[in-house]
């Protein structure tokens, strides 16, 4: 919820001062509000990749904290941007897919917990 308040943040206030800025200063301003966006996808990317480790030599873990994050962002933005259907349908989804992702997980390590022994 910090990450997703964060980017819904940013591009909330940005999209403020954009506003702000524009009537005050129209000639001075020229918008575009694909680089707000951007640079917060590249915050995402640098907190993401703090959560990628190796392990054990050839095992890597934090692959889904990472893209859990990025798309947490992305419902972030799309808040601040009013897409509220899509906000929630995004979230919906992400729900459905990490629970079904971690039955997965579950059901293979039982399996093989079950070859093991």
């Amino acid at each position: 919820m910090m990450l997703a308040g964060a980017c819904a943040l940013l591009v909330g206030v940005g999209g403020s001062m954009l506003a702000d800025f524009s009537r005050e200063h129209p000639d001075v301003i020229s918008a575009d509000p694909f680089r707000l966006v951007g640079g917060v996808v590249t915050a995402l990317g640098f907190i993401g990749a703090g959560t990628i480790f190796r392990r054990g030599g050839q095992r890597v873990e934090g692959l889904t904290t990472a893209t859990s994050l990025l798309f947490c962002g992305g419902i972030g933005v799309c808040a601040a941007l009013q897409k509220w259907w899509l906000a929630v349908g995004a979230t919906m989804l992400a729900l459905i897919v990490l629970r079904g992702l971690r039955a997965l997980e579950l059901r293979i390590e039982n399996k093989a917990k079950r070859h093991s022994d």
